[in-house]
C-alpha cells in the first residue's frame, strides 16, 4: 500500500449527517476538488516565463522558471498553430508539458497575460481539450472531436456542455477558471515582502534551518527560492497574496504554511491525457444516473479497469497514491528502480508475515493529509481527533514492525550462516535497504509524543459516546475549563 498521497479532496462540509456514523465508518471523503492554483507570468520581451503553483492536496508549492525555446517569443501564430487553419486551443509543447505537470484548476494571471487571447486560451485549456486538440486541425474538426469526447464521457449523451461555468451539469469543461490579479500584486518589492513575511515552510522548520530576523529568513528560503530570478519572485509573491486572502485567510498572523517548496520538473513524468487513460481502460468510471443527477462528478464508481484490477490498497491515502502513480508514470530510471526495489523487498523470505501486519495497520489509518489541512484551516470535525488517534497508534505499530523486519534482514545479510541462496541474500538486502529508507523519513519519537499529547487532552471514549458531536477534554487538563464545566452542570 503506497504510503502518502493526496487526491480527492475533503472539506469541512462533508459527512453522512451523523458524526457518530462518520467516526465508526471512517472519514468521509468530499468530492469538491481541492485547489491547484497556478500563477503564470511572462517577461515584457516574451523570452522567459515563470509559474508558481499551490497544490492543496499535498500542501506544497511548485516553482518553475525557464527561457522559452526557439526564438522565445510567445505569439498568437505560435500558439494557434499558424494561419487561419490553426487550432485555437493548441499550445506549444513546453507550455503543454508545464500544464500537464502542474494540473491547475485555477489560473492566476496579470492583465498583460489576460490581454493576449491566444495565450490565455492555452493556459486555461483543460487536459481533455489539449488532448483533443492536435496541431493543425480545422475548427470544424475540433468541434466534432470535442462533441464526440463529451458523448463518450457521459455514456453517449450528445449534448455539448459548453466551455464556461454555466455548462450542463456533469459536462466536461474546455476551459479552466482564471482570475486576473492586480498589477500591484506582481511588484517585485511587494512580492519579496510577501515571501519573507508570510511564507512558512515546514520542511525547513523540521531541519531547524529557520531563525528570526531578515538575514536568517533570507538564508533559509534562498535554499528553495532563487531570489535572483525576478520573474519567479514576482510570480510567487502574487500567488502568496492570493492564498492569504483565500485558502489561508483564517491562519493566524496572515501566514501561508506549506509542507515544502519544490521545483516543477515537467520531464519527471510521462504526460498521459485522460482520454488515453480511458481508451486503454486504465481507468473506467461508471456514471450512475443518480450520481449525475446530484452533480457529483467525484462520486463515480470505478468500473472494470486496470486500476481496479491492481488496487489492493487498504487505506484511502494508499488508493489515491496508486491512482496518482498510474495517472503520471515515472520517466526517471532511478525512481523506477526504487519502486521495483520495494517490490523485491516484499518478496524476501519471511516478508509475507510482515506484509500482513502492515496491511492490518494501514487499514486502520485515516486520511491524515486531509485532516491536518482541516485543522490548519480551523475546519476540523470532532471525529477527526478520534481518527487521528487511531491512525497514530497504527503508524507506531507499522514503524516498529518495519524496523524489526529491517533489522532481521540486515542481520541475515551480515551473517554468513544465514546466506542460503543468492536469491535469499538479495531479497534480504533489498528488505533491509527498503526498511532503512522508509524509517529514515519517519520521526517515530515525534509521532509517539503527538499520540500521547492527543490522548492526554481528548477523552476519546467520552467523545465517541457522545456521538462525536463535540470534543470532550479530559478533566484536570485545564482548571478554568473544569470550573466552567462544573458551573454549567450546576445550572
Amino acid at each position: 500500500d503506497p504510503g502518502r498521497s493526496a487526491a480527492p479532496p475533503a472539506s469541512s462540509s462533508c459527512g453522512s449527517g451523523s458524526p457518530a456514523r462518520d467516526a465508526e465508518a471512517g472519514p468521509v471523503i468530499d468530492t469538491a476538488p481541492m485547489l491547484r492554483a497556478t500563477c503564470y507570468l511572462v517577461d515584457h520581451r516574451r523570452t522567459r516565463h515563470a509559474a508558481a503553483s499551490y497544490d492543496e492536496e499535498k500542501n506544497v508549492l511548485l516553482l518553475h522558471s525557464a527561457t522559452l525555446p526557439g526564438s522565445g517569443y510567445i505569439t498568437t501564430e505560435r500558439i494557434d498553430g499558424g494561419g487561419d487553419d490553426g487550432d485555437e486551443d493548441s499550445a506549444p509543447a513546453y507550455l503543454r508539458d508545464l500544464l500537464d505537470e502542474l494540473r491547475p484548476n485555477m489560473v492566476l494571471v496579470p492583465a498583460t497575460v489576460a490581454g493576449d487571447p491566444a495565450l490565455l486560451r492555452a493556459l486555461t485549456s483543460t487536459p481533455e481539450a489539449r488532448a483533443a486538440a492536435p496541431s493543425h486541425v480545422s475548427n470544424g474538426a475540433l468541434d466534432e472531436t470535442l462533441t464526440a469526447l463529451r458523448a463518450t464521457e457521459r455514456g453517449g449523451s450528445g449534448a455539448a456542455g459548453g466551455g464556461g461555468e454555466n455548462g450542463a451539469a456533469g459536462a466536461p469543461k474546455r476551459q479552466i477558471p482564471y482570475k486576473i490579479l492586480k498589477t500591484s500584486s506582481f511588484d517585485e518589492k511587494r512580492a519579496k515582502s510577501a515571501i519573507f513575511s508570510s511564507l512558512r515552510v515546514m520542511s525547513l522548520l523540521a531541519r531547524g534551518e529557520t531563525g528570526s530576523g531578515y538575514d536568517a529568513t533570507y538564508s533559509s528560503l534562498a535554499s528553495l527560492v532563487d531570489f535572483s530570478d525576478s520573474l519567479l519572485v514576482r510570480c510567487l509573491g502574487a500567488l502568496l497574496s492570493f492564498l492569504q486572502a483565500t485558502t489561508f485567510r483564517l491562519e493566524e498572523g496572515g501566514t501561508v504554511t506549506v509542507c515544502d517548496v519544490r521545483r516543477a520538473t515537467p520531464s519527471s513524468y510521462m504526460a498521459v491525457d485522460a482520454l488515453t487513460l480511458r481508451t486503454l481502460n486504465v481507468f473506467t468510471p461508471e456514471h450512475h444516473p443518480l450520481r449525475l443527477a446530484k452533480a457529483n462528478p467525484g462520486g463515480d464508481k470505478e468500473g472494470a479497469s486496470l486500476f481496479s484490477l491492481l488496487d489492493r490498497t487498504k487505506s484511502a491515502m494508499g488508493r489515491r497514491t496508486l491512482r496518482e502513480w498510474m495517472e503520471r508514470p515515472l520517466r526517471d530510471a532511478a525512481a523506477i528502480g526504487r519502486r521495483l526495489d520495494a517490490v523485491e523487498a516484499f518478496l524476501a523470505p519471511g516478508a509475507l508475515r510482515v506484509a500482513d501486519g502492515l496491511r492490518a495497520a494501514l487499514a486502520r489509518m485515516g486520511p491524515v493529509d486531509q485532516m491536518l489541512l482541516r485543522m490548519q484551516k480551523c475546519a476540523t470535525r470532532p471525529a477527526d481527533f478520534l481518527t487521528l488517534g487511531r491512525t497514530l497508534t497504527a503508524a507506531v505499530e507499522a514503524a516498529r514492525a518495519l524496523g524489526a523486519w529491517g533489522s532481521a534482514a540486515a542481520a541475515a545479510v551480515a551473517s554468513p550462516a544465514a546466506e542460503g541462496t543468492a536469491g535469499e541474500t538479495g531479497g534480504n538486502a533489498a528488505a533491509a535497504e527498503y526498511a532503512r529508507r522508509v524509517l529514515s523519513s519517519v520521526r517515530l519519537e515525534a509521532v509517539q509524543a503527538l499520540h500521547e499529547r492527543i490522548t492526554g487532552i481528548v477523552d476519546e471514549e467520552a467523545t465517541a459516546d457522545g456521538g462525536a458531536e463535540s470534543v470532550v477534554i479530559h478533566f484536570g487538563f485545564d482548571e478554568g475549563l473544569d470550573n466552567a464545566k462544573e458551573a454549567f452542570e450546576n445550572l
